[in-house]
């Protein structure tokens, strides 16, 4: 994580270094500790004031200069940022330098310290257990109602809970003891340093069945259901111990701010939420016993069904990455267009948007997010585009992005291992996953349905595995008919949540909506091509490297090429129209037999001009498909509209193409006729 003024929005005002620094602690929740001492060493402080527990989990180190750079963190719940600090003029090279290698010495000091604090209270909390004694009653166990200690020791009063890591070794303490001040209430801390992610405890033997938040709720589990209960010791450990144990159902605490469900669903596995507001499984348990809590507990269906008091019990908004583009959670997405149309510079606008914490992409809200780019062809032009995209956004860290050297077939298991491997080495997960292109990561058939079914449960898995938005780009078939649909099998369109068009008409893209499942689509937005030289980019030959960059536009800079079909048809409309038509109510009119008259008098090498007037209109604007006839063509045009089978209504084609004596634009304001009407 980073905070700093390239890329935090309420930094840009440029405070000073001091109030800048202070945003950054506010904003990761830690105490800021007065005064704060620049001299390049760790210092050690009260990270959370309002805990009971008085050790110094909170940690910093600052180095002074004319932009203090350094990083903090509270140990005890696994925060760590590094801060830059800038002022109000943008920093030289050896400035940026300078401040990089204060950041990274200030983050190895604490690194080398948090691991020399993990080796300490390791060996401290072997020294506790081994001094500690079999507990045979608490108070704490008493007013949770709980049966036996359940492996639990005895040390000065307090009772022990031991917490070990994937290699089974004892590395923490967690200790609860009757608070001094209030002893209505309890306290709990762990040792000072020691590590409490990926730190667990369990009850029970055999197969692990259950996987709980807190001790005194993993022992009611237990005690409800006499299966093996697992303690990740927080909500936000769940998901690291839940890859411990894949086969476990969360039981999750039901708080009155949801993180208990929510960390419950960022596992990825089956949960149980405690059905009352503000309960855990202990406190279901106590108020209404264990035989109620095992009820609760029972093994879950494969096929699960919602009653209708459920679905109206609380509203379920949709969250969003970009509102009303593209959901944020599980949801599967596309982006097509015809290759070579500019789909990359849509998304590699979209994407940086997003992981740079913009405030809003085309007027649509952003909320900023972690983006992995699947780049799976053109990385250098994908390297030069991003580097712009920052240059002219005043970007200088991009820490919420990452993007691939090479492609992978994702929907074979060696293709998906290499991702995930990747993802694990680089601690990164992801909130949206961009495949760039689906035909460089997909090995199979896309024509094919039931390789295009492996390929989105592959997608699926993504999405499940790390709650995130998975939006694939895709190319349209190459024939004139299939412009307006992403090419291979239908299965594809029916799993997406939603899909957009890309098309281009010279430096101008329009980028549409096709599908906005439960929604409905949104209106076109427009973007256009300018060109930068890259700052520090030099060819071969000396000379600057340019790339361009997407700014929103209008409608107007979008003005669709036309075939030679187009122009030729909307030629004779525009004939038949100044010869016959009329205008009503402000529109330009044409009857049905007047535009067969001159249909027939204009074009006598029509043999059956019956049957290109008396097709049915098939076709929606934009979709047509197949052999269609002059009428039918001209409603795909969007040009012409039937108007209750007696004749036709003309979009403004005649008023904005041609001059003609019957036709006065002042007309359509007064509502008076001219021309065939008179």
């Amino acid at each position: 994580m980073f905070i700093g003024i390239e890329n935090v929005t309420d930094y840009l005002e440029r405070q000073d270094p001091e109030t800048q620094i202070r945003k950054a602690f506010y904003m990761a929740d830690v105490s800021y500790p007065a005064p704060l001492i620049m001299d390049g060493q760790i210092h050690r402080f009260h990270a959370n004031p309002q805990k009971a527990q008085s050790n110094e989990s909170g940690w910093y180190v600052f180095f002074d200069g004319e932009y203090p750079a350094g990083a903090f963190g509270d140990y005890s719940r696994d925060i760590s940022v590094k801060v830059g600090t800038h002022g109000a003029k943008e920093l030289t090279a050896e400035q940026l330098a300078e401040r990089e290698r204060m950041i990274r010495e200030a983050r190895e000091k604490a690194e080398a310290e948090r691991a020399e604090l993990a080796k300490r209270a390791a060996q401290e909390s072997k020294e506790r257990w081994n001094k500690a004694s079999e507990c045979k009653e608490h108070e704490y166990l008493t007013r949770k109602g709980l049966k036996q200690t359940y492996g639990a020791r005895l040390y000065r009063g307090a009772l022990l809970v031991p917490m070990f890591n994937k290699d089974g070794d004892l590395v923490n303490l967690q200790s609860i003891s009757l608070n001094k001040e209030d002893p209505q209430k309890f306290d709990k801390y762990f040792i000072t340093g020691g590590a409490c992610k990926g730190s667990y405890w369990y009850i029970g033997e055999g197969k692990a069945t259950y996987l709980c938040e807190g001790y005194a709720t993993a022992a009611s589990v237990y005690e409800a259901t006499g299966m093996k209960t697992i303690i990740a010791f927080s909500a936000g450990n769940l998901k690291n111990i839940a890859a411990l144990f894949p086969g476990v159902t969360i039981v999750a605490d039901n708080d009155a701010s949801g993180t208990g469900e929510d960390k419950a669903k960022e596992t990825g596995l089956p949960y149980i939420l405690i059905p009352e507001k503000g309960m855990d499984a202990n406190d279901y348990a106590t108020k209404y016993g264990t035989l109620a809590l095992s009820q609760i507990l029972k093994p879950l269906p494969s096929y699960r069904l919602y009653n209708g008091i459920d679905l109206l019990s609380e509203p379920k908004p949709k969250n969003w990455i970009i509102k009303n583009w593209l959901p944020k959670g599980p949801a599967f997405c596309m982006t097509f267009g015809p290759s070579g149309n500019g789909k990359t510079f849509v998304v590699v606008d979209r994407m940086l948007s997003i992981a740079t914490g913009q405030a809003d992409w085309c007027g649509n809200k952003v909320n900023e997010c972690k983006v992995l780019y699947l780049c799976g062809e053109g990385s250098l032009d994908v390297r030069a585009r991003i580097a712009v995209w920052c240059q002219e956004h005043h970007i200088n860290k991009l820490e919420n992005f990452y993007m691939s050297e090479e492609a992978a077939h994702i929907d074979k298991p060696d293709g998906m291992n290499r991702v995930l491997g990747a993802l694990k080495y680089y601690g990164f997960e992801p909130d949206l996953i961009v495949v760039d292109t689906l035909n460089r990561f997909m090995e199979g058939d896309e024509n094919d349905t039931q390789d295009a079914g492996a390929f989105i449960s592959a997608c699926a898995q993504l999405q499940v595995r790390f709650n995130a938005c998975v939006s694939i780009v895709h190319h349209t078939g190459l024939s004139e008919e299939a412009q307006h649909r992403a090419r291979g099998s239908s299965a594809f369109r029916g799993a997406l949540d939603m899909q957009d068009m890309v098309t281009k008409n010279g430096d101008t893209f329009c980028i549409q909506q096709t599908k906005n499942k439960g929604g409905r689509e949104q209106e076109p937005v427009y973007m256009q091509l300018v060109d930068h030289d890259i700052a520090g980019w030099m060819d071969e030959d000396g000379l600057p490297v340019t790339c361009a960059t997407l700014v929103q536009t209008d409608r107007t800079q979008m003005e669709p090429e036309k075939s030679a079909k187009q122009i030729e048809d909307e030629e004779i409309i525009i004939n038949a129209f100044i010869n016959a038509g009329y205008i009503l109510m402000d529109r330009c009119y044409i009857d049905k037999q007047k535009l067969k008259e001159q249909l027939i008098d204009f074009n006598p090498q029509w043999k059956n001009p019956e049957e290109n007037l008396k097709k049915t209109l098939r076709c929606r604007k934009g979709s047509f498909t197949g052999k269609l006839s002059f009428i039918e063509r001209l409603v795909a045009y969007g040009d012409i509209e039937l108007d209750a089978d007696r004749g036709y209504w003309c979009n403004d084609i005649v008023i904005n193409n041609i001059a003609h004596p019957y036709w006065d634009i002042s007309l359509r304001e007064t509502g008076e006729t001219k021309g065939n009407s008179r």
